[in-house]
């Protein structure tokens, strides 16, 4: 979706467990690199994308469970790619 300004992602999941900690959601390049964008909560969020970020490269959405306080990546939950 955009909006004048900026571009965001709008990320809807539905029967989710409830995290141990929380869910974040992240762009991932399908390599190495991913882009934390914020956390999911309720279901959906609307996540401003960072300026310049090219979405064909990074096309696949990660949503990972994380524990509170952690820093590193977590489990990957859910992926999808965008279209």
């Amino acid at each position: 979706m955009r909006t004048p300004g900026r571009t965001v992602l709008r990320v809807s999941v539905d029967g989710m467990p409830a995290p141990d900690g929380l869910y974040q959601v992240r762009l991932h390049d399908g390599a190495a690199t991913m882009i934390l964008l914020g956390v999911l909560t309720g279901g959906q969020a609307d996540m401003p994308l960072p300026e310049g970020v090219d979405l064909r490269t990074y096309r696949v959405v990660d949503v990972s469970a994380q524990r509170l306080g952690q820093q590193e990546h977590g489990t990957s939950v859910l992926q999808g790619n965008l279209s």
